[in-house]
């Protein structure tokens, strides 16, 4: 079941990012790749404790994806 509604803004800012660390896009890119790196780790995590019968740790990494 997909219980995603469509946003129409991004999820995010890549120009207020940039304003934030002063126009590095160095350093923009590290953090974007980590960030992508975090998600992925979290998405198949949450694969993982679907098939558990806990619904704390779903609860919990649910709402730090928030």
């Amino acid at each position: 079941m997909n219980t995603m509604v469509p946003s129409e803004h991004p999820p995010i800012d890549l120009d207020a990012l940039r304003v934030m660390l002063g126009g590095d896009e160095n350093l923009v890119s590290m953090i974007l790749d980590k960030f992508r790196a975090e998600i992925l780790g979290d998405i198949e995590q949450l694969k993982s404790l679907q098939a558990g019968e806990q619904a704390e740790p779903i609860r919990a990494l649910a709402h730090r994806l928030k």
